[in-house]
């Protein structure tokens, strides 16, 4: 790993604790211009190895780029309250266009318990929610907050990206030139 890798992850894990500390407060939620790319530096998805929440063997993120949709991962933490209050509208989102995105979750923080715990209060069944105990994929991604949302094609690479909500309707307008 170069330094300049291992800079990087020690400032996005940095700005990760700062976040978590944040999460709980009362600050107002920022809505990014669409189509903002969190990490410029990150065209690619990652081969960081996850645990899927619902007891599945453990995958890694390159596998989960389907052949013949976008990927869209939302990023999750089962202690944020944005997280929380976005759950049903992700599951309702996957659910409705299965057929063109697939929605993959990719939570980390807290621990697992508090993944499945999470994903059970939510009734998630549609997006494959993944869990990264070491925050690995975050620091890779450049995601420093939560909730995020990333979409790659079907090579796995960067599209788009939004800090908080993401927009369905770009999701979709990018899935229909797909």
């Amino acid at each position: 790993m170069g330094r300049r890798t291992t800079v990087a992850r020690a400032v996005a894990a940095l700005a990760l604790v700062v976040v978590v500390a944040a999460c709980g407060t009362t600050a107002t939620r920022a809505t990014p211009a669409a189509g903002a790319i969190p990490a410029a530096d990150a065209p690619s998805l990652p081969a960081v190895s996850v645990k899927d929440v619902a007891g599945g063997p453990d995958v890694t993120l390159t596998s989960l780029v389907p052949s013949d949709r976008l990927l869209l991962v939302w990023f999750w933490a089962p202690s944020c309250p944005y997280c929380n209050q976005d759950a049903a509208s992700v599951e309702r989102f996957a659910h409705d266009h299965a057929d063109v995105v697939k929605v993959v979750g990719l939570g980390t923080q807290d621990d697992f318990g508090a993944a499945k715990d999470f994903v059970s209060r939510h009734g998630l069944t549609t997006p494959e929610m993944l869990w990264d105990p070491t925050s690995a994929s975050w620091a890779d991604l450049g995601i420093a907050t939560q909730p995020a949302a990333m979409v790659f094609d079907k090579s796995g690479h960067l599209l788009t990206g939004w800090v908080g909500g993401f927009d369905a309707n770009e999701v979709l307008d990018l899935a229909s030139k797909v």
